[in-house]
């Protein structure tokens, strides 16, 4: 029975094997030609597609041609139109210039006697409204003395004086180039205005009236201060050596010998100080020379080993080249005490 069904089942599956197989070759030829159709409709797409393109091709070739050309016609007419107008507006443009040349070159500035004429026809009292006069030649302006003269606008230029008398000599008034606006107020008295020539000048500087030239002229400033600069010993009748400048305006002290030349006539302050100690009982003086005479002292006196402190000082009327010194006078062997604040000269020029 085993083998009979075993038959049985190996027979039917031998069956089945065999219509399965027919069953994939239908389908196989069925799929086969479905592919070459396939391959048919696809073929004659890409050829419509290359045919179409083609034509798509040429249309807008011919399209952008078209539009070049319409382009290039309305550009060459508006450029015509432009430069027609462009023509006509500098051809009116130059008539108007050439008119107008001919309108200025028939314009000339009033003279003084036509203006003046203007007014006398018109019965004029005053003229107003004329932009421009030149007059040349001698002119006067008013005829009594209250009459007015009223300037509004700015002067350019020199004023040039020739006075009461008609002999060539100019005084000149002239405002030269300020960097800003300035305002100069004349004095509201009787008076007579005093030059000043100036000649290069510097901080300090003073301004002295010349009675020669009747100008004021700038002068250097004088003054000075000097110092012992160290401790010493000072004896009898010495003259007070200054070695050491703090300043010297004018260059007027000689630090090598402590004398003041006095530069010009005028006024000058001196004084000069001494600190020192004492050698012995004495009496010990301080004195300002000038030209080697004593015109001032100040006297101290003092035991041995005592601190003291010497002063002078006076205002005096030199002339120039006159010649300060300080002089001490007293005992030997006195020490003094070098400084700034101790032992020193100074002076200057009031007037």
């Amino acid at each position: 029975d085993n083998d009979a069904d075993s038959t049985a089942i190996w027979d039917k599956v031998q069956n089945d094997s065999t219509y399965l197989d027919d069953r994939i070759q239908a389908n196989i030829d069925e799929l086969v030609a479905v592919n070459t159709e396939m391959d048919a409709d696809s073929s004659a797409t890409w050829d419509k597609i290359k045919a179409d393109s083609a034509h798509i091709k040429l249309a807008l070739k011919d399209s952008a041609s078209d539009i070049r050309s319409d382009l290039l016609l309305a550009l060459a007419d508006s450029i015509i139109d432009v430069r027609s107008a462009l023509v006509d507006t500098a051809s009116a443009i130059r008539t108007d210039m050439a008119t107008m040349q001919t309108q200025i070159d028939g314009i000339s500035t009033p003279t003084l006697a036509q203006v003046l004429a203007e007014g006398a026809d018109a019965n004029a009292t005053s003229i107003t409204n004329i932009d421009a006069i030149t007059v040349n030649g001698n002119a006067t302006l008013g005829s009594a003395s209250d009459d007015d003269l009223t300037i509004n606008s700015t002067i350019q230029g020199d004023i040039l004086f020739e006075g009461s008398t008609d002999d060539g000599n100019i005084v000149t008034l002239s405002a030269g180039e300020g960097s800003a606006n300035y305002t100069v107020t004349l004095p509201q008295a009787n008076t007579t205005l005093i030059g000043a020539t100036l000649t290069s000048p510097a901080d300090n500087d003073v301004l002295v009236y010349n009675t020669s030239s009747s100008q004021f002229e700038n002068e250097s400033a004088i003054g000075f201060e000097a110092y012992m600069s160290g401790s010493g010993t000072v004896n009898g009748t010495d003259l007070i050596q200054f070695n050491s400048e703090v300043f010297d305006d004018g260059n007027v002290f000689d630090p090598s010998d402590g004398s003041f030349t006095a530069p010009r006539n005028g006024m000058y302050y001196i004084e000069a100080q001494m600190a020192l100690q004492y050698n012995g009982n004495a009496n010990n003086v301080l004195s300002i020379m000038v030209n080697g005479t004593e015109v001032a002292r100040y006297l101290v006196n003092g035991s041995n080993n005592q601190l003291v402190t010497l002063h002078v000082s006076k205002t005096l009327k030199l002339v120039a080249s006159d010649i300060i010194t300080i002089m001490f006078t007293g005992s030997d062997g006195n020490t003094y005490f070098g400084g700034r604040a101790f032992t020193f000269i100074s002076g200057h020029l009031v007037r």
